[in-house]
């Protein structure tokens, strides 16, 4: 929301100096007093529920100055306004993207912006965004009247990096301790079950995802008793996370690791050393260092 506040106070200072106060939308995310030379102001946001509809619609009904969006990206999302919406908001009104390239029609925002049915603009991300250093991005909002480009840097506050440190650290901890790789982009996404019972074993498997690969896993772990097994694909690789009702076995992840498609296996068990949320020092079964972080 700090960039967001930024972004807006450039664009806004061309505001025509006769305007009293500035009317706001039905759903807000922040609210400004006094800082504009006005008596008030919302900033009105998409809220989660209503993609498509709802608020959402209300919003772009010509009853908000500002519209600053925050969504992630989802499919739902992909193109949430376009030329449609923007010709509903109201004339001379703002408009911020601080959420995702794709969710605002850079096309359509740039030709509003040329024509004025939008007063100014902020963007912070972009369709497609280079990796690095370049001298030529191209995108239409390069050169439009009253509007802000930043090079995707809304994460970049104080108290942004202390909050994803927080949750970075949260994630690699509960990807040691239980095997969690949700919310990781290089790895398929599986959350685990939950804490592993006393005299239990977790077995996480990585593999390439070829057929018949759970059939030989399914072989191997047939050894224990399953009690939860849950899987993800993506791009080629599988990840598996299998608690079985027993004590570790050698046996086990000798003959997983023996597989022609397992990249990695490394088991968890309720043994000395357990922390409580899932294994702690000398509980894990295997070589750390063959285990992918994920990021």
């Amino acid at each position: 929301m700090e960039h967001a506040l930024e972004m807006l106070s450039g664009p806004v200072r061309a505001m025509p100096t006769h305007s009293p106060f500035l009317r706001c939308g039905a759903t807000a995310s922040g609210v400004w007093c006094d800082c504009l030379g006005c008596r008030s102001a919302l900033i009105a946001s998409v809220p989660l529920q209503c993609y498509r509809g709802g608020a959402a619609t209300c919003l772009l009904q010509g009853e908000c100055d500002f519209i600053s969006v925050h969504v992630p990206k989802l499919k739902s999302t992909e193109g949430l306004i376009g030329a449609a919406e923007i010709t509903k908001m109201k004339k001379g009104s703002y408009l911020l993207n601080l959420a995702r390239g794709k969710v605002v029609d850079n096309e359509a925002a740039a030709a509003a912006l040329h024509s004025g049915r939008l007063a100014g603009a902020g963007f912070d991300v972009y369709p497609t965004e280079p990796a690095g250093h370049v001298t030529d991005f191209k995108n239409p909002l390069i050169g439009c009247p009253n509007t802000i480009l930043t090079p995707h840097i809304g994460g970049s506050t104080e108290e942004a990096q202390f909050a994803i440190g927080i949750e970075v650290a949260g994630k690699i901890i509960d990807y040691v301790n239980n095997g969690s790789t949700q919310g990781a982009f290089n790895m398929p996404n599986v959350p685990h079950p939950g804490q592993l019972q006393k005299g239990y074993t977790r077995v996480c498997n990585v593999h390439r995802d070829v057929p018949g690969t759970m059939r030989q896993i399914n072989n191997v772990l047939v050894q224990g008793n399953i009690t939860y097994q849950g899987l993800k694909v993506d791009n080629g690789v599988g990840y598996l996370i299998v608690d079985l009702e027993s004590e570790f076995e050698a046996k086990i992840k000798t003959d997983l690791d023996a597989l022609e498609p397992t990249i990695v296996t490394y088991v968890l068990q309720q043994g000395k050393g357990y922390c409580g949320t899932g294994r702690g020092p000398g509980s894990r079964t295997g070589s750390r260092s063959a285990s992918p972080t994920p990021k």
